[in-house]
C-alpha cells in the first residue's frame, strides 16, 4: 500500500512539473540570442581595456507557437549588424564565431535598422509578446542602444519588461545551466543535432530543442 502512495505522488509531482512549465510558456513567445564583439581576454577584463564595446554584430530569433503539449517554430529572423566603433572585426570574434569582415560588409545593416526589424518580429497580433533568452541578452540591447545614442524615452527602452531569462525555468527543472551556454545546453539532454556554437542562429536552436525535449521527458 505504501508503495503505491509513492508511486502515485511521484506521477502527480511529474505531471505537477509538465503543467508548469507548459503554463510558464506563452502561446506565442520569442527565442533570441547575440553574438557581440570581443578580442582575446575581453570577457576576462570585462571589455574593460580601451576601445573595447559589446556592439553587436548578429542577431537571431525564432518565433515559437505551444500548441497540444508541443512547440513548433513558426517564423526566424537572423541579422548581421555593422558595428559602428570597431568596424573591423578581431581575429578573435571572428574564430570564435565564424563571422568574418566580409559576411559584416556583404550582410551587415546598422544597428538601429536591426532593432526595428527584431521590434516588428516580436510584435505579434498587435501586442508586443514575451521574449527569452539564455542569460536575458536585453543588456547586450540596451548597451548597444546607449552607444548609438537612443533616447531614453524611446519604445525600445520600455520594451525591456518584454524580455525574460530562459534560465528562471530551466533551473526549477534542476538543469546546471551555469555548466551550459545557449549554443551547448542541448548537450545536457543528448539531443543529436550538428551544432554551431557561438552562432546565434545555432544558439536558439539549441534552446528551442531543449525545451522541447523537456517537455517531453515530463508529458
Amino acid at each position: 500500500m505504501l508503495s503505491y502512495i509513492i508511486t502515485k505522488i511521484r506521477l502527480y509531482n511529474i505531471i505537477k512539473l509538465f503543467i508548469n512549465i507548459l503554463m510558464e510558456l506563452p502561446e506565442i513567445f520569442c527565442l533570441f540570442d547575440t553574438e557581440f564583439t570581443a578580442w582575446e581576454g575581453s570577457q576576462e577584463t570585462g571589455w574593460s581595456k580601451n576601445g573595447e564595446e559589446k556592439e553587436i554584430i548578429q542577431m537571431s530569433a525564432i518565433l515559437v507557437k505551444r500548441f497540444e503539449n508541443k512547440l513548433f517554430i513558426i517564423d526566424d529572423l537572423n541579422l548581421y549588424v555593422k558595428p559602428n566603433i570597431n568596424k573591423i572585426l578581431s581575429d578573435y570574434i571572428t574564430n570564435l564565431t565564424g563571422i568574418t569582415n566580409k559576411k559584416i560588409d556583404d550582410d551587415g545593416i546598422h544597428f538601429m535598422d536591426a532593432i526595428e526589424k527584431f521590434y516588428k518580429f516580436c510584435f505579434y497580433n498587435n501586442k508586443n509578446i514575451q521574449i527569452f533568452s539564455y542569460g536575458n541578452d536585453y543588456s547586450i540591447i540596451k548597451e548597444n542602444l546607449k552607444l548609438n545614442n537612443v533616447n531614453i524615452d524611446s519604445k525600445y527602452f520600455k520594451w525591456e519588461k518584454s524580455f525574460y531569462d530562459i534560465r528562471d525555468i530551466l533551473e526549477k527543472y534542476n538543469i546546471p545551466t551555469k555548466e551550459y551556454t545557449s549554443g551547448t545546453l542541448y548537450k545536457y539532454f543528448n539531443i543529436n543535432e550538428i551544432s554551431d556554437v557561438h552562432n546565434s542562429e545555432w544558439d536558439v536552436l539549441s534552446i528551442f530543442y531543449s525545451l522541447c525535449k523537456l517537455i517531453e521527458i515530463y508529458n
